[in-house]
């Protein structure tokens, strides 16, 4: 028997209502393709019915506290997908092409998803030709590191890309994370994202001693970095595999760090980019604490060079200062701002505002939320004072205790207009 000819028994065991019939292989892929295009067709009519049931505040009328609460009763979906379902089906609206591909099955609800993070109305052609014939996979890892107007030919920014990690744990391991996710938010004395929590564990591993559990007077990092003379793109290597990273990222770790060189000969050399006597006077000088205000880290410290090293900063101590991880990626990032020298220093948000300081107040009050606004916004290539301009936009469009997804929009419509 050929297998064109080959057929199998299509039925449910144990059901009485549906009878069991033979069908060949063509005829299950049909089905299967008929029913994968339904789904599609499905995935779009939900996105426009789940916009009209937030804007109408369904979730009220059944008492529900959020509208997420709302859709997890109705389709299980937690409130991390409920955000991506109505972040992409407000990008349909202004993506006709794409919603027909959509609908019409050409691309799956996966694709469509990644592929939102990255279109407009002026780019939407060029993405959907790009990503003709390509796997979900393969989508995915062309948007990661682009953001929203970025054309399929535009260079990567490394500091956009992003990794998801999976993991399962039995309930004593759950449980054992939990309370160390706990004592590290404790130890920093503010809320850590899980990205920022799981490295400053990773980072702890590094760090202590084995024999007297004390800090050993060493950089946090030991680095080995590849360098583009071309383009001064940076790869960090991990458990084997070289990962491209930011430049922020590189010059956080080149702060404080032993530099592996390899020579052409295939020999290695490493030097400590701040000499050990120098690092323990530092320490010692800031009492082996981040010196931010408000900052009760005494755990997971780097030495940062005030005046970077790639602008001709030098290794004297009133070059130097301590940080812990979490300040020093956000110094790096621009999210910090130190001025002037050690005992007369100056802390300031990207804004200009002094460290510490709230925002200026909008035309009513930001949400509680607003950190992760911000966050989503930065996700989407969006910096310092752009973020704040189209969160105080929003705030004169959305009504007092909208969700997040609106205020979101109406941040994301108000960058556009301006």
């Amino acid at each position: 028997m050929t297998l064109d000819e080959s057929r199998v028994d299509l039925g449910f065991e144990g059901s009485t209502s549906v009878e069991t019939t033979t069908v060949g292989w063509r005829e299950i892929d049909r089905a299967l393709r008929r029913i994968a295009r339904s789904e599609r067709r499905l995935e779009v009519e939900k996105g426009r019915w789940l916009l009209a049931a937030r804007d109408a505040a369904v979730h009220v009328q059944f008492g529900f506290a959020t509208f997420a609460e709302y859709v997890e009763h109705v389709f299980g979906y937690g409130p991390r997908d409920t955000r991506d379902r109505l972040r992409v089906a407000e990008a349909l609206l202004d993506l006709p092409e794409t919603t027909a591909a959509f609908a019409a099955g050409q691309l799956p609800y996966t694709a469509v998803r990644a592929l939102t993070n990255v279109l407009t109305p002026a780019n939407e052609d060029a993405w959907l030709a790009d990503v003709t014939g390509r796997t979900v996979r393969e989508i995915e890892a062309k948007v990661n590191g682009h953001k929203s107007g970025d054309m399929p030919g535009d260079p990567v920014d490394p500091d956009l890309r992003t990794f998801a990690l999976r993991f399962e744990l039995s309930p004593e391991h759950l449980a054992l994370f939990r309370d160390a996710r706990r004592e590290v938010v404790r130890t920093a004395g503010h809320e850590l994202s899980d990205e920022e929590v799981l490295a400053t564990m990773c980072r702890a591993v590094f760090r202590h001693g084995p024999d007297d559990g004390k800090p050993p007077n060493k950089p946090p990092y030991q680095v080995f970095v590849t360098v583009c003379e071309r383009c001064q793109g940076g790869w960090q290597e991990g458990a084997g595999e070289l990962i491209e990273v930011g430049p922020a990222v590189v010059a956080q770790a080149q702060c404080d760090a032993d530099i592996l060189r390899r020579s052409s000969n295939g020999r290695s050399t490493t030097t400590a980019t701040i000499p050990k006597s120098v690092r323990t006077l530092v320490m010692r000088r800031d009492h082996d604490r981040c010196i931010v205000p408000g900052c009760r880290n005494s755990e997971h410290l780097e030495v940062h060079h005030l005046v970077h090293r790639a602008h001709g900063g030098d290794n004297h101590p009133d070059n130097l200062a301590v940080l812990c991880s979490g300040h020093h990626a956000a110094l790096h990032d621009g999210r910090l701002v130190i001025r002037g020298k050690p005992g007369s220093f100056t802390f300031e948000h990207e804004d200009g505002r002094a460290w510490g300081a709230p925002p200026p107040a909008p035309a009513q009050s930001e949400p509680s939320f607003v950190e992760e606004l911000r966050a989503g916004l930065r996700g989407l290539g969006l910096r310092g004072p752009d973020i704040t301009a189209a969160i105080e936009r929003a705030a004169t469009h959305v009504c007092h205790g909208a969700p997040i997804e609106e205020w979101f929009r109406e941040a994301l419509r108000g960058y556009r207009r301006s």
